[in-house]
């Protein structure tokens, strides 16, 4: 008989009928912190700033660097205070708004010609917010979520299940990112603004505080 001392494997945490609806809500925060877009905008930002008419576009993606780094700070500070399924929400919701922020910019954008400071400065605004957003809620917190709703006998395997993800996951948008900006043109970042969304609509409902 597993004792709950020992260690899960990858195929019993599956089995395992007690932990089903954590093991969704784990996969789910591992999928969806790739699949909101944010490595794309840390991939390509320089090309998408650049493709806008940003005057700097390396500056600009340098500071979405730092935007990164500061914001982590912060989301460390609040974490404990505001909650994590909190921070969460908020996240979802401020990437969502600052994708549909970007859209406008990328429809804004002249083909042709000098592109508006004020477009420059609203995509700049959005793709930092993106990220300071980001940096708040996923980026900080989903680790410590899906660490707090796992036994500790069932830690390593969804260790290993969640590492996997993550990568396959951050694969697929670094591929695929350039043909759906190929495909969608303008509209790109719309797909993350449904993608967050969404998100932030599966963590009301399911994710536990």
């Amino acid at each position: 008989v597993e004792t709950q001392s020992e260690s899960l494997t990858l195929r019993q945490l599956f089995a395992s009928k007690e932990l089903r609806k954590q093991l969704v809500v784990a996969i789910f925060i591992q999928l969806s912190m790739q699949l909101s877009g944010i490595d794309a905008i840390f991939y390509y930002s320089t090309s998408v700033f650049r493709s806008m008419g940003v005057e700097d576009p390396q500056l600009a993606s340098t500071a979405l660097g730092l935007t990164n780094v500061l914001m982590t700070l912060v989301a460390i500070a609040l974490m404990d205070k505001a909650g994590r399924r909190s921070l969460l929400l908020f996240s979802w919701s401020g990437m969502c708004l600052c994708y549909a922020l970007l859209t406008v910019a990328h429809l804004c954008s002249p083909a042709e010609g000098q592109t508006p400071v004020w477009v420059q400065n609203l995509a700049i605004v959005s793709m930092a917010g993106v990220v300071a957003t980001f940096a708040v809620g996923p980026g900080c917190v989903a680790w410590f979520v899906i660490a707090e709703i796992f036994p500790t006998h069932a830690k390593d395997a969804l260790l290993n299940l969640g590492v996997s993800l993550n990568w396959i996951a951050n694969w697929i948008v670094a591929f695929t990112f350039p043909f759906v900006q190929q495909w969608l043109g303008r509209y790109t970042f719309v797909m993350f603004m449904a993608s967050t969304g969404g998100f932030g609509i599966f963590t009301l409902c399911c994710v536990p505080e």
